[in-house]
């Protein structure tokens, strides 16, 4: 969350919340002086067994375009084997609709993303964070994340990068952390620990896709999700 003089990676760094019960594990995306290379990913078929739904709550305004960011990361998480629905949970949304989802507790198959806007930092550094997600550990599982909308703008600027790119890539990151339910990541793919510039810059596929291995352990999680969802509504939860 800190602007780099010369940055040139991005990594995700974790921070850890602990209380007497459950720890909770905040990721968070950031620029630092690294490189990491990534290996290819392919896409899986989509199972009907793998639908999650991720709301999405604005607390700002974000840019015009993020439903084209919400595009690029359905269609990494789909390469993923993944079947997404967004939900809109802004305000008008929410007040619209009689049933009220939007203020629902969420249930087993859906994830919460929400997009904040925070002051810039004013001492330089080698690290930006762009978002993190919250994890039980012991679950092995999350719910929120937040993703900082005007720093993934800045970092994206910075590279020459569209916007709704790297906003996708980063929603999409996140919502790895909550199915994968890990401090944990991967040394290739989108879970990496570090981005490079140079990676942003120069579009090698498999460094923007999920791993095979973080691809099916996603869509593991999300069946237990569904099959928690099916007995819960089988008993009148």
């Amino acid at each position: 969350m800190r602007n780099t003089p010369n940055p040139t990676t991005k990594a995700t760094k974790v921070s850890k919340v602990t209380n007497t019960f459950i720890k909770f594990v905040s990721f968070e995306t950031f620029v630092i002086f690294v490189v990491i290379f990534t290996l290819p990913a392919t896409a899986a078929v989509i199972d009907p067994d793998t639908r999650v739904v991720i709301r999405t709550y604005q607390s700002t305004t974000l840019p015009e375009d993020h439903a084209a960011a919400l595009t690029v990361a359905t269609a990494i998480l789909e390469s993923a084997g993944l079947d997404v629905t967004w939900m809109a949970c802004d305000a008008v949304f929410v007040r619209r609709d009689v049933d009220k989802p939007c203020v629902a507790p969420l249930r087993a198959n859906e994830l919460a993303i929400r997009f904040v806007r925070l002051p810039p930092y004013q001492e330089q550094t080698d690290e930006v964070a762009l978002g993190y997600s919250l994890v039980d550990t012991r679950l092995r599982a999350g719910a929120l994340a937040t993703v900082y909308v005007d720093r993934v703008a800045a970092l994206a600027a910075t590279c020459h990068l569209d916007v709704r790119t790297l906003l996708g890539r980063a929603i999409a990151h996140e919502v790895g952390h909550l199915l994968l339910g890990t401090t944990d990541h991967a040394p290739d793919g989108l879970m990496r620990a570090a981005w490079s510039q140079h990676a942003l810059r120069h579009e090698r596929p498999g460094d923007w896709v999920f791993t095979l291995r973080d691809a099916q352990a996603m869509r593991d999680a999300v069946r237990v999700r569904t099959a928690r969802q099916l007995a819960a509504a089988r008993w009148g939860e």
